[in-house]
């Protein structure tokens, strides 16, 4: 009889953070609300040149997480953030959502009953490309949404900020 294997704890996280995607509003965590917001409705993703790879983008994104309830929220050491594109159409994906990023910190995030947490994201797309073609997977101008998985986030509903725009510059 063949034994079957645990789901791997990385797709345990994404399959998480795609629950979260489909609920909106302040998040509820045992008494405790969140809200999670972003510095502009608009960027713009410039092409990237460290890295070596050809026709990649980023743009970077200033984010408050504000706890305005009445317990402390635990972030965790490094929140889980994903940037899904809004759209009506199912089948299209955001060129920036990979299946989870970091937002490294050095000890854990505790936000106290009406403080702010700011962190500064990195945002960089496309992260998948067809392994034929070479060819980017994903949109790479739209609306997005940033959205928080994590401790202090419900896992039903994630941390969703507000809706913005990306468009590519030069």
């Amino acid at each position: 009889m063949r034994r079957q294997h645990p789901l791997p704890s990385f797709l345990v996280t994404a399959m998480l953070a795609m629950i979260a995607l489909g609920c909106s509003g302040p998040t509820e965590i045992s008494g405790a609300t969140g809200t999670l917001s972003t510095d502009a409705s608009a960027y713009v993703a410039t092409p990237e040149t460290t890295l070596g790879r050809p026709n990649v983008y980023q743009f970077t994104v200033v984010t408050r997480f504000k706890n305005t309830g009445r317990t402390p929220i635990r972030l965790g050491s490094s929140p889980v953030f994903s940037v899904p594109l809004v759209s009506s159409d199912t089948s299209a994906t955001s060129a920036y959502d990979p299946v989870w990023a970091l937002a490294a910190h050095d000890s854990s995030i505790t936000v106290a009953p009406g403080e702010t947490h700011v962190d500064t994201l990195m945002i960089t797309g496309p992260n998948v490309w067809d392994g034929q073609t070479l060819k980017p997977i994903g949109v790479m101008e739209g609306t997005y949404r940033l959205v928080y998985a994590s401790d202090g986030c419900n896992a039903t509903h994630g941390c969703r900020s507000n809706e913005f725009t990306v468009k590519l510059g030069e």
